[in-house]
């Protein structure tokens, strides 16, 4: 009968691995994030990746219009100058004709009122320039109150992902904190 008396010791034996084997998975299931969870916080990352390529995106095709504006302004500012200069010099050349041509007085008359027409659609020419110039003005205000307000967006994103990976990084470490008392816990109840 040694056989038989031997039995109850490996039910013994066979009952502790199998409560070991227990502790061990419950141990390893806390040190773990479950793949749910795990994938949950990477597509939220991914989807806050995406938005935030998208507004760069955006950033920078507002930049590059804002570019093309001033790009505008410059050139209508620098053909305005030009007009104005050209239309300095031709009534200065229409005064210095009256005043030297008296004997084309009759001629000089009539040329002046065609010059005067002339200076009357420069002008308008120029206050309707004048007025492009400072609509594109009232479209680059706009637009830099655009950026700030993305330039704001993206600041309080960023603010939001980094409250969130001091979260994450807290709970990790406090997970990693009692996964290593626990282990402590275990080896003293062997």
């Amino acid at each position: 009968m040694p056989t038989g008396a031997s039995f109850p010791n490996v039910l013994c034996t066979s009952g502790y691995l199998e409560l070991s084997v227990t502790r061990s998975m419950a141990i390893q299931e806390e040190k773990f994030v479950s793949k749910e969870e795990y994938e949950a916080v990477v597509k939220k990352l991914e989807e806050e990746k995406a938005a935030h390529a998208q507004t760069k995106g955006l950033l920078a095709k507002e930049t590059e219009k804002l570019q093309f504006a001033l790009g505008e302004v410059e050139v209508l500012s620098k053909q305005l100058e030009r007009e104005k200069q050209a239309f300095e010099k031709a009534l200065s050349s229409v005064k210095n004709k009256v005043l030297t041509e008296s004997t084309k007085k009759d001629k000089l008359i009539t040329k002046c009122n065609e010059i005067e027409s002339h200076i009357i659609k420069q002008e308008d020419i120029l206050n309707g320039k004048e007025n492009e110039i400072k609509e594109l003005q009232n479209v680059i205000s706009h637009q830099k109150q655009i950026f700030r307000h993305q330039i704001s967006d993206i600041r309080i994103q960023k603010q939001q992902e980094n409250y969130m990976a001091q979260v994450l990084d807290r709970k990790q470490k406090k997970a990693g904190g009692l996964l290593s008392t626990r282990g402590f816990k275990g080896l003293g109840d062997k």
